[in-house]
């Protein structure tokens, strides 16, 4: 039996319990009068010893210091003084002066204090390729925050930083100025990996130290002075301030924390103030000058692996719940760390609800997710002290945009960007076509707008000029957007279309796969927005899939289309024909020809009546319904259709135009089939030069006509030439399509079919086996291709 050859057609997140026991009373009152009174006299007896024993401490060491030390009083003038009391913290859990540790007063001379604040060395600095355990601040540090008990995760990005602050090119402690900065969005968590960053290095430096740089930055310096004990204090905030970055500059280096800055004016301004701090900034902002000379890390989301430990840690009775079902919960949160807490907290206030249900709530939250009462400002104990809703955090940001022209348009921009795909890089040509920026004199504008998104934290930069935006971000933008007076979706909705367009047009997948999650993401939300356009976006992303083979996803944003345009322009506009059409094409390529036919034939009479007989677009319609008739075997009436399509394209295009081509391959096939081979290999030869000429040796056009030419010569007996055609047909779809597509699959059908002509059964089998994988895959076991393929293996075995 002769193997089969196949053609290739072209359509367009402890209460103590107390128990009461009864007693009996007693018959003696002076034995419970004793009882009573007995203990009150012993701990009296007690207090008294424990207070001239620490007395006696006191006198003693100011006795041994004074005696032995006294000559460090002549250097001691150029130190900061000390109050003549410190406090000893006792406790693991002791932070810096004056916050939630047990205290006990010892009374020391000045020389004694001045000498045991000079007496703390920081250790040798830690490796920097592992996390040293926590410890205790320095004395005089001062950092209003606990450690994080449920910190999860953020490794690699501690120890960057560690790298970053230690650095030195000496073997002592360098004197030169180390900085860095940790930026990223709202909620990623910027505040607490300082916090982790403190407890975790601090005891390495001379002192650690926080400044809310939102906050008056003197008055915070200041503070830290206190927090010190410095002695004389002054009266004025400026003699505070110097008499605190004096004390600074003295001893070896300290860690200063600049938490939450904005302005890179305050860090020019206050820099070259702290000479010998090493500076721990973070900020929203990613947009810094480069003569700060501050090393940049920015920070990103949680791995996913760390936000389901972190829900863990949360809600302990989430341990028991798989790995897949809290996936679904971090993925809907785009494991942002301050939306994994809400969560994980809303959880465990909710000990019924399983992940499941609180995803369906959130779905029935109203606009947005971020209106849910788990994203509220309802968490009473927030570690770092900042507000823990959501949108709050995020308007911190938006409600900067009010600035001018470039704020106005970054405002725009960013409302846009809520409706394209989060995570996914937006192109900077559709940001540019939607704001109507594409020509030289508007991008700059683009350009600056981009820049002012990216220093405010609310979108990130990818490859190539794109953006990517974080998806409650986007959801955050969305409800900017409901609340604007002009929503930016119908100009997003309009410019993708254009562009998707454009992409599908060239016939390489390639050129829309940018596009193809925004696509959808958009279609949706214009689909929701009732917007006509909507269908015309279904459309291009099913013309995409059926482009890759992807048949059941492509019929189904095809029916989608057509349904959107019957309700917006009637059963019988040209529009419903184009849906017609092309639900009709990828019906075909499933091998439903009954089906496509319907398609076809209901587009054609309405394109007939509305547009008239000779349009182009009837043309389009006759020649795919000639197509259907060749696969259903009416070969006749498939001539009379392609003849007729070929004579529309050629009286409104002209001859040498790639829709001529089309209908001359598809008329060589047909002629094939029929018989008449010199006449297929006329016609297929027409349209081969045609395409060459016009769209270049590389288009996948360009491989349907070389391997449907192909054909026709295994046909006549040329097995050489045949191979060759085939052979390069393979080459260019390989280019265009990958390795695995049904086109691609043909071709190396094809090919096999002429090795079995020429005796090469084991090469033969080779491709039989490798086209046969593909069908199944793309098209089923039932497809018209696939039982050709298997028919084709079946014909070696006998």
């Amino acid at each position: 039996m002769a193997a089969t050859a196949l053609g290739q057609v072209e359509g367009g997140e402890n209460g103590t319990d107390q128990a009461l026991a009864s007693e009996n009373p007693d018959e003696n009152p002076w034995k419970n009068y004793w009882y009573t009174i007995g203990p009150l006299i012993l701990a009296a007896v007690i207090a008294w010893i424990v207070e001239h024993f620490f007395n006696g401490i006191s006198r003693a060491m100011n006795f041994v210091l004074a005696k032995f030390w006294k000559k460090e009083e002549a250097s001691s003038t150029r130190q900061p003084k000390l109050a003549d009391q410190i406090n000893v913290v006792c406790g693991e859990t002791a932070r810096s002066a004056g916050r939630d540790y047990h205290e006990t007063n010892i009374n020391l001379s000045r020389e004694a204090l001045e000498l045991l604040n000079k007496s703390y060395q920081p250790p040798e600095p830690p490796r920097l390729d592992e996390l040293p355990p926590r410890g205790d601040l320095p004395p005089g540090s001062c950092v209003p925050f606990s450690p994080n008990k449920v910190f999860t995760g953020r490794v690699e990005d501690l120890l960057e930083l560690a790298r970053s602050l230690f650095r030195s090119e000496s073997k002592g402690v360098t004197i030169t100025q180390t900085a860095a900065f940790a930026t990223g969005l709202g909620g990623v968590g910027k505040t607490q990996l300082a916090i982790e960053f403190c407890y975790l290095y601090g005891r390495f430096f001379h002192g650690v130290h926080w400044i809310q740089a939102d906050h008056d930055i003197a008055a915070e310096v200041a503070a830290c002075g206190q927090e010190m004990s410095i002695s004389p204090w002054p009266n004025e905030l400026e003699e505070r301030t110097n008499i605190t970055l004096q004390a600074w500059k003295e001893a070896g280096p300290r860690l200063v924390i600049f938490d939450n800055v904005e302005d890179p004016a305050l860090v020019q301004d206050w820099q070259p103030r702290l000479p010998k701090a090493r500076l721990l900034f973070t900020s929203r902002s990613s947009d810094w000058p480069p003569g700060l000379d501050i090393e940049h890390h920015p920070l990103g989301v949680l791995p996913r692996s760390e936000s389901l430990e972190l829900l863990r840690k949360l809600a302990d009775r989430l341990k028991d719940v798989t790995d897949e079902e809290l996936d679904l919960v971090a993925d809907r949160l785009g494991d942002l760390p301050l939306a994994l807490d809400l969560a994980g907290n809303y959880l465990r206030s909710r000990p019924t609800l399983s992940p499941k249900e609180y995803l369906m709530e959130l779905d029935e939250a109203g606009r947005s997710l971020l209106e849910h009462p788990a994203f509220s400002d309802w968490v009473k104990h927030n570690p770092t002290k900042h507000s823990t809703s959501l949108v709050y955090t995020f308007a911190l940001s938006w409600n900067q945009l009010t600035d001018g022209a470039t704020d106005e348009l970054a405002g725009r921009i960013f409302r846009a960007c809520g409706y394209c795909a989060p995570n996914t890089p937006i192109p900077w040509e559709l940001l540019a076509k939607t704001v109507c920026a594409e020509d030289t004199s508007q991008r700059q504008n683009l350009d600056h707008a981009l820049n002012r998104l990216r220093g405010l934290g609310l979108i990130t930069a990818a490859e190539g000029g794109s953006i990517v935006i974080h998806p409650l971000l986007a959801e955050f933008a969305r409800i900017q957007d409901q609340d604007a007076c002009e929503s930016a979706l119908p100009g997003l909705s309009e410019a993708l279309f254009v562009l998707a367009s454009r992409a599908n047009k060239t016939a390489l997948p390639r050129e829309l796969e940018p596009l193809r999650e925004h696509l959808g993401s958009v279609a949706q939300a214009a689909q929701d927005a009732e917007l006509k356009i909507a269908g015309n976006l279904w459309n291009e992303l099913g013309y995409y899939l059926r482009s890759i083979a992807d048949y059941k996803v492509a019929k189904k944003h095809h029916e989608r289309a057509l349904e959107i345009d019957e309700k917006a322009y009637g059963p019988k506009h040209p529009n419903v024909a184009i849906k017609l059409n092309n639900l009709g094409r990828v019906l075909h390529e499933m091998g439903e020809l009954k089906g496509a036919k319907v398609c076809f034939e209901r587009a054609l009479k309405i394109d007939e009546k509305v547009l008239g007989p000779d349009h182009p677009n009837v043309a389009i319609r006759v020649n795919n319904l000639g197509l259907v008739l060749k696969d259903m075997g009416d070969l006749k009436g498939a001539k009379e259709h392609i003849e007729r399509a070929l004579e529309i394209d050629e009286k409104a295009c002209g001859p040498d135009h790639p829709n001529v081509a089309t209908r001359n391959n598809n008329l060589g096939l047909v002629l094939n089939d029929m018989g008449d081979l010199a006449g297929a290999k006329e016609r297929i030869e027409q349209a081969l030069e045609i395409d060459e000429k016009v769209l270049g040796a590389d288009h996948p056009d360009l491989a349907i006509d070389v391997n449907n030419l192909g054909v026709v010569l295994r046909a006549m007996g040329d097995l050489e030439g045949a191979k060759e055609r085939h052979e390069r047909a393979l080459r260019i779809s390989e280019k265009a399509f990958g390795p695995d597509h049904p086109n691609v699959a043909r071709n190396i059908n094809n090919i096999g079919t002429v090795l079995n002509d020429m005796g090469d059964l084991a090469g033969a089998k080779e491709h039989f086996d490798r086209a046969l994988e593909v069908f199944l895959h793309f098209l089923g076991e039932d497809h018209p291709d696939t039982i050709k393929a298997r028919e084709n293996l079946e014909s070696l075995r006998r």
